[in-house]
């Protein structure tokens, strides 16, 4: 599986108002509390989210722990493919410890709540990184790379009839910057 997936910054208000379109339009797939571990000793690992050939996370979502894969599949990192290895119950630092055996010790922890509905055969997420930090990501999966294109340009289209804003390349490497620098934690295991 391809996920294809574009994001944007969002105000308060913005946030408020798509979460009560989609309740009302779309449908609520789930709510998430999700903690996560980027682990940036690992081959493939880029500062630059957009040159990420590989990016491996440790994911504890409402309590259930997972090793997330995604591979580049794009240009610009927009479509990665995904691979998760559930590990169940267990708490972060229990993986933390697992990942280490395999030579990886440093990551960046985030913290992010969402909901994600679906809406017009798209997958939306509203996510709050901190109060006062919101954005939100829409994404579809394909089956291989041929449909990357299409499907890309049909999810811009979406945004564009709900008059959301889509990061550039330098606004989405800025942002995740700015949540590294602000909101996200460096740690060491």
């Amino acid at each position: 599986m391809i996920e294809v997936e574009i994001r944007g910054e969002l105000e308060k208000e913005k946030f408020e108002e798509l979460n009560n379109f989609f309740s009302e339009s779309g449908k609520l797939l789930e709510v998430q509390d999700r903690e996560m571990i980027l682990l940036r000793d690992t081959p493939g690992y880029n500062e630059d989210p957009t040159l990420r050939e590989r990016d491996i996370r440790i994911r504890r979502t409402n309590g259930k722990t997972e090793i997330m894969i995604k591979e580049m599949k794009s240009i610009g990192n927009v479509a990665r493919s995904e691979h998760s290895f559930q590990l169940g119950g267990i708490e972060l630092e229990e993986a933390k410890q697992l990942v280490k055996y395999f030579g990886s010790k440093t990551g960046q922890w985030m913290h992010r709540r969402k909901k994600v509905y679906e809406y017009n055969g798209t997958h939306w997420s509203v996510v709050e990184a901190v109060p006062g930090i919101y954005y939100y990501e829409a994404e579809k999966e394909v089956a291989n790379e041929t449909e990357i294109l299409n499907a890309d340009q049909e999810i811009r289209e979406e945004a564009n009839k709900l008059s959301l804003p889509i990061f550039t390349t330098d606004e989405y490497k800025t942002f995740i910057k700015m949540l590294g620098e602000k909101v996200n934690k460096y740690i060491e295991w």
